[in-house]
């Protein structure tokens, strides 16, 4: 995968997950934020390295647990990993 694919798919995962705002209000006093790009980058790599492409919920669920002292669950990550699965799947070679 070329590197213009890639961020592509960092570009589209953190628009992704800021539309749905795990952090609510929370988000606001997050230091280096940059809207959900490193968290997009590290769901891709957990997604990649750690379930084979075959988890996303398990790993939109860890990165964001880890990063942020979370525990989401539910209909919107549910929702999230069903659009970032359509992603990856769609632009991996």
């Amino acid at each position: 995968m070329n590197i213009s694919m890639k961020e592509k798919q960092i570009t589209a995962i953190a628009k992704i997950l800021e539309a749905w705002n795990p952090l609510g209000e929370r988000a606001n006093s997050v230091e280096d934020l940059h809207g959900y790009k490193y968290e997009a980058m590290d769901i891709i790599s957990t997604s990649e390295i750690m379930y084979g492409n075959s988890n996303f919920k398990k790993a939109i669920k860890q990165v964001l647990d880890q990063s942020f002292d979370l525990s989401v669950d539910g209909p919107e990550l549910e929702k999230a990993s069903k659009e970032i699965e359509k992603i990856i799947r769609n632009t991996t070679i």
